[in-house]
Protein backbone atom coordinates (compact mmCIF):
# COMPACT_ATOMS: atom_id res chain seq x y z
CA UNK A 1 0.00 0.00 0.00
CA UNK A 2 1.13 3.58 -0.79
CA UNK A 3 1.65 5.53 1.84
CA UNK A 4 3.13 8.72 0.27
CA UNK A 5 1.34 12.57 1.23
CA UNK A 6 1.46 13.75 -2.46
CA UNK A 7 0.98 11.79 -5.79
CA UNK A 8 4.10 11.46 -7.90
CA UNK A 9 4.52 12.66 -10.90
CA UNK A 10 8.08 10.81 -13.05
CA UNK A 11 9.97 13.56 -15.39
CA UNK A 12 13.18 14.17 -15.66
CA UNK A 13 14.19 17.38 -14.32
CA UNK A 14 17.94 19.00 -14.17
CA UNK A 15 19.19 19.44 -10.24
CA UNK A 16 21.62 21.89 -8.22
CA UNK A 17 22.35 20.36 -5.04
CA UNK A 18 23.62 22.50 -2.24
CA UNK A 19 24.42 22.66 1.23
CA UNK A 20 21.80 24.01 2.96
CA UNK A 21 24.40 25.71 5.96
CA UNK A 22 25.40 25.27 9.30
CA UNK A 23 22.33 27.27 10.63
CA UNK A 24 23.72 30.83 10.12
CA UNK A 25 21.72 31.30 7.04
CA UNK A 26 24.31 30.75 4.41
CA UNK A 27 24.65 27.80 1.71
CA UNK A 28 27.75 26.38 0.33
CA UNK A 29 29.24 28.14 -2.80
CA UNK A 30 30.01 24.30 -4.20
CA UNK A 31 27.07 22.03 -6.08
CA UNK A 32 26.38 18.91 -7.08
CA UNK A 33 25.13 18.44 -10.29
CA UNK A 34 21.47 15.48 -9.81
CA UNK A 35 18.31 15.39 -11.67
CA UNK A 36 14.85 14.07 -10.51
CA UNK A 37 13.31 10.30 -11.33
CA UNK A 38 10.18 11.72 -9.75
CA UNK A 39 8.56 14.66 -8.59
CA UNK A 40 5.75 15.61 -5.86
CA UNK A 41 4.13 18.80 -3.85
CA UNK A 42 6.43 17.37 -0.60
CA UNK A 43 9.28 15.61 -2.20
CA UNK A 44 11.31 13.96 -5.15
CA UNK A 45 13.69 11.08 -5.67
CA UNK A 46 17.09 12.16 -7.19
CA UNK A 47 19.86 10.68 -8.60
CA UNK A 48 23.64 12.04 -8.35
CA UNK A 49 27.13 11.04 -8.04
CA UNK A 50 27.44 12.56 -4.39
CA UNK A 51 26.72 10.88 -1.39
CA UNK A 52 24.43 12.59 1.07
CA UNK A 53 23.38 11.02 4.37
CA UNK A 54 19.92 10.39 5.67
CA UNK A 55 19.52 13.28 7.86
CA UNK A 56 20.92 15.81 6.04
CA UNK A 57 19.29 18.68 4.92
CA UNK A 58 20.24 20.27 1.59
CA UNK A 59 19.19 22.77 -1.01
CA UNK A 60 18.13 22.03 -4.06
CA UNK A 61 17.63 23.82 -7.03
CA UNK A 62 15.28 22.24 -9.81
CA UNK A 63 15.05 23.12 -13.47
CA UNK A 64 11.41 22.48 -14.04
CA UNK A 65 11.89 21.70 -17.70
CA UNK A 66 8.04 21.30 -18.71
CA UNK A 67 7.41 25.06 -18.08
CA UNK A 68 10.42 26.41 -17.59
CA UNK A 69 10.89 27.52 -14.09
CA UNK A 70 12.91 27.18 -11.93
CA UNK A 71 12.23 26.59 -7.90
CA UNK A 72 15.18 26.53 -4.82
CA UNK A 73 13.74 24.36 -1.75
CA UNK A 74 15.23 22.92 1.02
CA UNK A 75 14.84 18.98 1.92
CA UNK A 76 15.74 16.22 4.20
CA UNK A 77 17.20 12.99 2.74
CA UNK A 78 14.93 10.43 3.71
CA UNK A 79 16.79 7.34 2.53
CA UNK A 80 19.77 6.79 0.43
CA UNK A 81 20.83 3.57 -2.51
CA UNK A 82 23.53 3.43 -4.28
CA UNK A 83 22.82 1.73 -7.61
CA UNK A 84 26.35 -0.22 -7.98
CA UNK A 85 25.74 -0.88 -11.93
CA UNK A 86 25.68 3.58 -12.76
CA UNK A 87 27.98 4.50 -9.77
CA UNK A 88 25.53 7.03 -8.72
CA UNK A 89 23.13 7.69 -5.40
CA UNK A 90 18.69 6.98 -5.41
CA UNK A 91 17.61 9.37 -2.93
CA UNK A 92 14.76 10.23 -1.61
CA UNK A 93 13.92 14.25 -0.01
CA UNK A 94 11.31 15.10 1.52
CA UNK A 95 10.50 19.08 0.75
CA UNK A 96 10.91 21.37 3.83
CA UNK A 97 8.62 24.46 2.42
CA UNK A 98 9.72 27.33 3.99
CA UNK A 99 8.18 29.95 0.76
CA UNK A 100 4.73 29.47 -0.34
CA UNK A 101 5.73 30.82 -3.78
CA UNK A 102 7.24 27.66 -3.77
CA UNK A 103 4.57 25.63 -3.25
CA UNK A 104 2.66 27.56 -5.45
CA UNK A 105 5.22 27.12 -8.74
CA UNK A 106 5.30 23.49 -7.79
CA UNK A 107 1.53 22.84 -8.06
CA UNK A 108 1.33 24.57 -11.61
CA UNK A 109 3.97 22.90 -13.06
CA UNK A 110 2.82 19.33 -12.33
CA UNK A 111 -0.66 20.22 -12.35
CA UNK A 112 -1.01 22.61 -15.55
CA UNK A 113 -2.22 19.92 -17.84
CA UNK A 114 -5.21 19.02 -15.40
CA UNK A 115 -7.33 20.25 -12.78
CA UNK A 116 -5.78 20.66 -9.58
CA UNK A 117 -7.47 18.38 -7.10
CA UNK A 118 -9.25 19.39 -4.23
CA UNK A 119 -6.67 17.68 -2.00
CA UNK A 120 -4.18 20.24 -3.43
CA UNK A 121 -6.93 22.97 -3.16
CA UNK A 122 -6.76 22.47 0.30
CA UNK A 123 -3.36 22.98 0.95
CA UNK A 124 -3.41 26.20 -0.94
CA UNK A 125 -6.36 28.17 0.71
CA UNK A 126 -4.99 26.97 4.40
CA UNK A 127 -3.73 30.33 5.56
CA UNK A 128 -0.13 30.36 6.74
Amino acid sequence: MEMRKDKRIQERNTVLIKSAGNGNGTTSAVGSNAYTYDLSLSGTRLFTETHFAPGTVIRIIIELARTCQRIQVDGEVKWVRKRDNEGVYEMGVEFLHHISQTILTLIRHLYSAGEIPSSVTAVVTQPE
